[in-house]
């Protein structure tokens, strides 16, 4: 016996719209910090195992480069946190 599809009403429609677009603002902020904790740790596995000064200053940039995505990101997350609630 096959069942039937529930048929949501207008306000539970725009309820899961604003959930699913919290969960994909989630998602987005998750990116972000992955992907500056990765040049972080880039960096410092340059620093540790430099033995110049040019690499030292490739490290530090990884590591601002990393520092500065994960501050986007955040705000970013904030932002569109803010706009949500708005909906």
């Amino acid at each position: 016996m096959a069942r039937k599809a529930k048929k949501f009403t207008d306000h539970e429609k725009e309820k899961l719209e604003k959930e699913q677009a919290y969960l994909s603002n989630e998602r987005t902020l998750l990116s972000f910090i992955r992907t500056s904790l990765t040049f972080i740790l880039v960096g410092l596995g340059i620093f540790t195992l430099s033995e110049n000064t040019h690499r030292l200053y490739l490290a530090f940039l990884f590591v601002a480069v990393g520092l500065i995505f994960g501050v986007y990101g955040y705000k970013n997350f904030r932002k569109v946190k803010s706009l949500i609630s708005l909906l």
